[in-house]
């Protein structure tokens, strides 16, 4: 463990180094993850049922929030609820966004 936290460790200092941003870098980060899991197809399809998962929760999440803006009156009161939740619903379309990105990956694998 303390091998592949040092690996990693250097592998992160080394991108930073070559100015990638956080996206960027995080997407290397689950490249080499695959490509720690090549060849176990059990470990491959687990981590594709687990993104597979988070994105159904995900999506259930987009629409409870748009359910619950449906109840939202209108009014100087709710603005700044409603921007939240509008918000919230964004950062969790972006997400589903990354772990379809990260399905791709899987399926190169």
């Amino acid at each position: 463990m303390k091998i592949n936290d040092d690996f990693f460790s250097s592998l992160n200092s080394q991108f930073e180094a070559l100015g990638l941003s956080k996206k960027a870098l995080s997407n290397e980060h689950y490249k080499n993850k695959i490509s720690s899991l090549e060849g176990n197809d059990k470990a491959i399809e687990r981590e594709q049922q687990f993104i597979r998962g988070k994105i159904d929760t995900l999506n259930k999440e987009i629409a409870q929030y748009e359910n619950n803006m449906s109840f939202f009156g209108k009014g100087k009161g709710t603005e700044p609820l409603k921007k939240q939740v509008e918000q919230q619903i964004e950062k969790a379309k972006r997400e589903i966004e990354d772990l379809k990105e990260k399905l791709q990956f899987l399926r190169k694998a």
